[in-house]
């Protein structure tokens, strides 16, 4: 904001970049299930070894957590006072 940022445009950078981590993490973990499904049809009731549905279930859920966790931190950012991010050390 100190260098002339609005407070949309703070709070829209947080939340891409959290979600962006997120969607990383995602996708490293649907890799990881997609690998290790022989495992998972063991471990877990009912769910076969191309189950989608738990997949896509499992993804959506992380996803609305993470943007949820990193809403209130994007919330103060944009309303930060610029003067006093800069004094402070």
């Amino acid at each position: 904001m100190a260098l002339g940022a609005l407070p949309g445009q703070i709070r829209v950078h947080f939340l891409a970049r959290e979600v962006g981590i997120s969607l990383l993490g995602c996708l490293f973990g649907l890799i990881s299930a997609a690998a290790l499904s022989r495992l998972l049809v063991g471990m877990l009731y009912g769910v076969s070894r191309a189950d989608f549905i738990t997949y896509f279930g499992v993804g959506i859920g992380v996803l609305t957590i993470a943007v949820l966790a990193s809403a209130l931190p994007a919330r103060r950012a944009a309303h930060l006072d610029p003067m006093q991010a800069l004094r402070h050390d």
